[in-house]
């Protein structure tokens, strides 16, 4: 007797065909059984039954996560629109590391919608490049010390002192909120 089943190891999905009520993955790989005599067999799914594309709960979550921050960008407002086109152009023709990048990336990252600004920082987060956050304000934002900052980007205290003058003085030029938080309103992390 031959059964044509589906399974998927990693979803422990393993069904001889799915109807529209059964939980199942996208990923279903068929096998073929053969068995002796008709009655069904039953077995765990074992590595060889694995689909290589099927993708995790937490990759799903990503992926969701993923796709409504590109919903976002495509709905963003035009000024976001205009001032991360501006940001990429000035990247491409005057690099990273211009005076005239930089205020347009504060621009960008000032008018992005919120969503998008928290996958960047989790982005730079599980890249490595931001600090661990001291604390948090009273609405959730983190908050890193100039120390922090200084260690992870191997700057002197006073280099870091001075980037964050400059960058501050920049932030009021554009007309964007440059305000430091005042350590005793600070939520300490634990």
């Amino acid at each position: 007797m031959t059964i044509i089943k589906r399974t998927c190891a990693n979803c422990a999905a393993f069904n001889p065909a799915r109807t529209d009520d059964e939980p199942g993955c996208r990923n279903l790989v068929s096998f073929t059984e053969q068995h002796g005599t008709p009655q069904a067999m039953t077995r765990d799914p074992g590595p060889g039954d694995s689909c290589d594309s099927h993708q995790t709960h937490e990759e799903d979550a990503a992926e969701t996560h993923a796709i409504e921050v590109a919903r976002q960008v495509a709905e963003s407002t035009p000024e976001f629109l205009a001032a991360m086109s501006a940001c990429l152009r000035l990247v491409e023709t005057l690099g990273m590391d211009h005076p005239d990048t930089t205020r347009a990336m504060q621009l960008a990252m000032a008018l992005s919608p919120p969503l998008l600004n928290d996958f960047m920082a989790a982005q730079a987060h599980k890249l490595g490049l931001i600090p661990e956050a001291d604390g948090y304000t009273a609405d959730g934002e983190p908050v890193f010390s100039l120390a922090a900052i200084a260690a992870k980007l191997d700057m002197s205290m006073e280099e870091a002192q001075t980037a964050m003058e400059a960058m501050l003085t920049e932030r009021e030029a554009l007309g964007l909120p440059a305000v430091l938080v005042d350590p005793a309103t600070l939520h300490r992390k634990q």
